[in-house]
């Protein structure tokens, strides 16, 4: 039996690791590669991965469309936010939410646009978070724990 890729926040998705060269990491993508420029950093994407690269080293792992991986505790590509175990946070300023208590995970939803509202008023108003219980996760990532941000706040689900 085939089991799916390890989510392990602040580590990795198997079999990438973040914190490793990013040569290494690149080494083991397979299928087409675009590589984009962003700033200091290096952007490696197939098909179901994301590589992030700043000074040679893979400071965060993403997986998208397909991608099969899940955390110890379920969490996968597809899911709804009403199907989460924990609390879900918002930082505000990289747009991504996070479980509270978990460093190194973020992840995002098919609703980038509410996502970015939400995370606007979270940063100009103070307003607290509202989003749907039935948004989708399409987007995880991993990446090193001090990336973490201190200025996450709450969300609540309708």
């Amino acid at each position: 039996m085939h089991e799916d890729p390890r989510i392990i926040p602040g580590r990795g998705i198997e079999p990438f690791e973040v914190g490793r060269s990013g040569e290494s990491q690149i080494a083991l993508l397979t299928g087409e590669q675009a590589v984009e420029a962003r700033g200091t950093m290096r952007v490696v994407k197939t098909r179901d991965v994301t590589l992030f690269i700043e000074d040679e080293v893979v400071t965060q792992v993403g997986i998208h469309e397909e991608h099969t991986g899940r955390t110890s505790d379920g969490l996968r590509l597809g899911m709804t936010l009403g199907e989460v175990a924990g609390e879900l946070m918002l930082d505000p300023y990289n747009e991504v939410l996070l479980l509270a208590g978990v460093a190194g995970l973020c992840f995002s939803t098919d609703d980038d646009a509410e996502l970015g509202r939400a995370a606007d008023e979270a940063r100009e108003e103070g307003a607290p978070v509202v989003l749907s219980r039935a948004d989708r996760i399409m987007w995880i990532g991993v990446h090193l724990p001090e990336i973490d941000s201190p200025e996450a706040v709450t969300v609540r689900l309708k």
